[in-house]
């Protein structure tokens, strides 16, 4: 199971508890964080509990990754709230799409501190997930990403007629 703010986990067990009025069953997820969630089975989907990624969604994933990078708002207020969101969405393609843009930024304006925590934060969301997917090691997961946003860029800066000096 994937959490949005928590990231993979394991259903551990699930148990029956009178936490709150109408929900007795909850699932027990064990995450590597050693944090362990007790969710109602009936809020999983409320809550943005999803199955982990397929592998044809892996795909989708560096697809995204490796497509045309969209400008982020100048304002950083705005700029926050829409990678916040794409990233607490828990979807891996908007995740994805929130880390290609935030590193097309990188690349040509700068980050601000508050930007490069959320673009690590998308690439490790990511980089546990797919390593997690395709049984590769986080680093090779992490690599993988990489070089997904290196073509990216270039492919932006060859549509756009820059060098790599610019």
């Amino acid at each position: 199971m994937i959490h949005p703010s928590h990231g993979p986990g394991e259903i551990v067990d699930v148990t029956q508890m009178d936490l709150v009025d109408g929900f007795n069953n909850y699932y027990v997820i064990e995450f590597a964080k050693r944090l362990t969630l007790h969710i109602p089975v009936r809020k999983m989907d409320d809550l943005g509990v999803r199955q982990t990624m397929s592998s044809s969604k892996v795909e989708d994933v560096y697809e995204t990754l490796r497509d045309t990078p969209h400008s982020l708002p100048d304002d950083y207020k705005e700029r926050h709230q829409i990678i916040e969101a794409r990233l607490q969405s828990g979807s891996p393609i908007e995740i994805a799409q929130a880390v290609r843009d935030l590193t097309w930024r990188e690349a040509n304006e700068g980050l601000s501190k508050i930007d490069g925590d959320l673009l690590a934060k998308g690439k490790e969301m990511l980089a546990t997930e797919i390593a997690l997917v395709t049984q590769d090691d986080l680093a090779e997961a992490q690599e993988k990403i990489n070089k997904a946003l290196a073509l990216a860029i270039t492919t932006k800066r060859v549509q756009l007629g820059l060098t790599l000096a610019s």
